[in-house]
């Protein structure tokens, strides 16, 4: 479980980190993340991207945290 994690995360990193990142990946990489949601890393990743400078980012932040507010 804790290398998928890793995998999850280091992949996102990667994505977030292009100038014009695939949009399908993202949309991957998102889900893939949203699966660790119970961790603090994960959850605090997710809730920063709404600042991110690409659109697709912030709109998955978004999407992040219209799925989870408490």
């Amino acid at each position: 479980m804790e290398e998928n994690l890793q995998l999850a995360l280091s992949r996102w990193k990667q994505l977030v980190q292009m100038e014009r990142p695939d949009e399908d990946a993202l949309g991957k990489a998102f889900k893939d993340l949203a699966f660790f949601v119970d961790r603090p890393i994960v959850a605090d990743l997710l809730s920063r991207s709404v600042t991110h400078e690409n659109a697709m980012i912030r709109r998955l932040g978004y999407q992040y945290k219209a799925e989870n507010r408490k």
